[in-house]
């Protein structure tokens, strides 16, 4: 056990440039949260063959290691709401860190992705290929490394963007600040990136371009001099491997509130109806003058939730304006609107909307007024996403991601904004450990001022109990089948290996006491993730293993009849 353990810490020292990137994947350079489903190169794709498997670019088929450390494997991709992500794997057998010494190469390598965003028939931009080098419209270097894009933004590598002058090398940073992170394990030859929609579909030199359903990808990998030897991984004709882009959600965050209606509104009966101060709000700084501090005014609360974010709605009273705000001397030190957030509220809950103090009370906000213009400059969202720490101080937080934050709009002549906060930064929070997926959370909206006497309006239930919302998502797997599970089954943990929290699945066919537990190679007890009365079904519980050393544990699911266990490594 100890060695595998070694095996595995070694396999991560190898990673150079990681970080926690919450997502559908991680860019940590451990791969174990990509699936066969992703990959790209296999039927009725061009499957790509590595050199001794007779691919023809092979600058010397009779001598298949010759230049093997640019040698295409496998090529995989997959999307999120903001990310497409991508991975490509190439021969095990050599190791990118040799490209230096190895002189045989003309002026050193590049590996690269080359995207079109708006492949097809009738694509004169894109992926056409007359000349490869015009065939695209935006390419991301992972090999070498930028020291430039390392040095004065929060990425690895710039996206560089294609002018469309029809020379294949003008290009452009598409963004001097906004890049892609990525994550190699040299060891392995192998890399993963993601690329921020955000550049991708907001090109510069496309006019009437439209968000595609699709995007198409060539991979190279080759010298930088003649006579320019490579290796291509694409389709036959060079016509870029297809990756189809998942469907936008419920909520187009733009500042228009066509996409929300009266069944999304939080503060109707039975919870409480959240008043103007001209309808005899409680927190009115001057009841007798309803229009003071009206800018700071909450008059409605709406919430909705899709497969990737949760959605709220703030609507301020309609009289005033949020750019009145910097104007106004009255406000002690400006003010501030936020939405509070507890991901595990309830009677039992001692982290969340408990509201001893009131700032003690929430996991998460985010702050929708002002603005975060350093979020926005460096990430491309507007508002980031704070966690509370969870340490008895109410204001102890800290970032919950520095690269995924909020999107934020505002129509500011309604008084009016909504926002998408990420659920993949919500449900894995790192300060409420062996936290679980809810069916609800709760919201409260504060707005008010940033110094004594802080005056402000709060839209919550009473006791400041937070507004209800349903997050449950259905459907996302297989709309088609809504079947019950057919046997007992736990699922292997992703990722794996971890740090700290990792996701597990488990299935019931039947209802019933379920016990899912966590113990040490010593067969110690160390968390009791499920003690409870289940249905039947698909579950999901999060393990959060913060306060544990590195090491391998064993998970073991039990009810009356059934009992599983599996294994799982901590690695710190």
């Amino acid at each position: 056990m100890k060695k595998l353990l070694t095996i595995f810490i070694a396999f991560v020292l190898f990673t150079f440039l990681s970080t926690r990137m919450n997502a559908q994947i991680r860019i940590d350079g451990v791969f174990f949260d990509w699936t066969p489903q992703t990959q790209l190169d296999v039927p009725p794709n061009n499957v790509e063959l590595t050199f001794a498997q007779g691919d023809p670019d092979a600058p010397d088929p009779n001598n298949p290691s010759y230049f093997a450390d640019l040698d295409i494997d496998d090529v995989y991709a997959t999307d999120d709401a903001d990310f497409v992500y991508f991975r490509v794997k190439l021969n095990s057998i050599a190791n990118v860190l040799n490209i230096p010494n190895d002189t045989s190469y003309h002026g050193g390598a590049a590996i690269a992705v080359y995207i079109s965003v708006d492949p097809g028939v009738s694509d004169t931009t894109g992926l056409t290929w007359g000349w490869w080098g015009n065939g695209y419209d935006f390419f991301i270097q992972v090999y070498p490394g930028d020291s430039v894009a390392v040095a004065n933004t929060l990425y690895d590598q710039f996206i560089w963007e294609h002018t469309q002058t029809g020379n294949g090398w003008d290009f452009i940073p598409a963004d001097t600040l906004i890049g892609v992170k990525v994550a190699w394990n040299a060891e392995n030859n192998d890399v993963e990136f993601a690329v921020p929609k955000l550049k991708l579909f907001n090109p510069h030199f496309m006019p009437n371009f439209t968000i595609p359903q699709n995007i198409a990808v060539m991979v190279y990998a080759g010298e930088n001099n003649s006579p320019w030897r490579a290796d291509y991984a694409s389709n036959a004709g060079v016509a870029g491997y297809l990756v189809q882009m998942k469907n936008p959600g419920p909520i187009s965050v733009d500042g228009l509130f066509f996409d929300w209606d009266s069944g999304m509104q939080l503060d109707v009966a039975p919870n409480v109806d959240e008043l103007t101060f001209a309808q005899g709000d409680p927190d009115a700084p001057d009841p007798n003058n309803p229009s003071y501090f009206a800018d700071l005014d909450i008059e409605d609360v709406y919430a909705n939730s899709g497969e990737d974010f949760v959605y709220l709605r703030i609507k301020m009273n309609s009289i005033a304006n949020v750019l009145n705000i910097p104007n106004d001397t009255s406000y002690h030190g400006g003010a501030a609107i936020a939405a509070y957030i507890s991901v595990d509220p309830g009677a039992s809950d001692t982290t969340g909307l408990t509201w001893g103090w009131w700032g003690s009370g929430y996991d998460f906000f985010v702050q929708v007024y002002p603005p975060d213009s350093a979020m926005q400059v460096n990430t491309g969202y507007p508002q980031a996403l704070w966690e509370h720490k969870q340490t008895g101080n109410g204001w102890d937080f800290e970032l919950a991601d520095l690269l995924r934050g909020c999107w934020v709009a505002w129509n500011v002549d309604n008084n009016d904004v909504e926002v998408a906060v990420p659920r993949v930064l919500l449900f894995n929070p790192r300060y409420l450990p062996n936290f679980q997926i809810p069916d609800t959370i709760a919201v409260m909206i504060y707005a008010g001022e940033n110094n004594a006497p802080w005056r402000a309006d709060y839209a919550s239930n009473s006791g400041v109990a937070g507004y209800p919302i349903n997050v449950v998502v259905t459907g996302i797997d297989d709309p088609l089948d809504n079947s019950l599970p057919k046997e007992f089954k736990l699922s292997q943990n992703y990722p794996n290996p971890f740090n700290p929290s990792t996701t597990i699945n488990y299935s019931l066919p039947v209802a019933g006491f379920v016990t899912l537990k966590v113990y040490n190679l010593l067969g110690e007890e160390v968390a009791v993730l499920v003690n409870e009365e289940k249905s039947a079904g698909n579950h999901t519980t999060i393990f959060n293993a913060a306060g544990l050393p590195s090491g391998i544990y064993l998970y073991s699911l039990s009810t009356g009849f059934n009992k599983e266990t599996r294994k799982m490594i901590l690695l710190k």
